[in-house]
């Protein structure tokens, strides 16, 4: 019976590849979900903006999902003495940073 590939551990990821920092919290984005506010105005559909300042000659791409893989991106907060950052890990590799 083959096992399951065990998921790299965020924290671990993100403190090898920032030397120096250690972490501070650690979080999902889908978490963070309920705590963002509400909009103060909304958008119209892109396809409106784009007949309205493009025009509808201009061949549209397509808008659809980004492909992530499957994975869910962890949120980890590093801190250096007073300074801290935020970094994104996803697959056992640090895929971006913040401060």
């Amino acid at each position: 019976m083959a096992s399951t590939p065990k998921k790299p551990d965020a924290r671990k990821v993100a403190e090898s590849e920032s030397k120096g920092w250690r972490v501070k919290a650690r979080s999902s984005i889908a978490d963070k979900s309920e705590a963002i506010a509400a909009p103060d105005a909304t958008m119209p559909p892109l396809s409106d903006l784009r007949s309205k300042y493009i025009g509808d000659s201009v061949p549209i791409q397509s808008d659809g999902p980004l492909d992530t893989g499957g994975e869910d991106t962890e949120v980890v907060t590093l801190e250096s003495g007073s300074q801290s950052k935020i970094v994104g890990v996803r697959g056992g590799k640090v895929r971006w940073r913040q401060g």
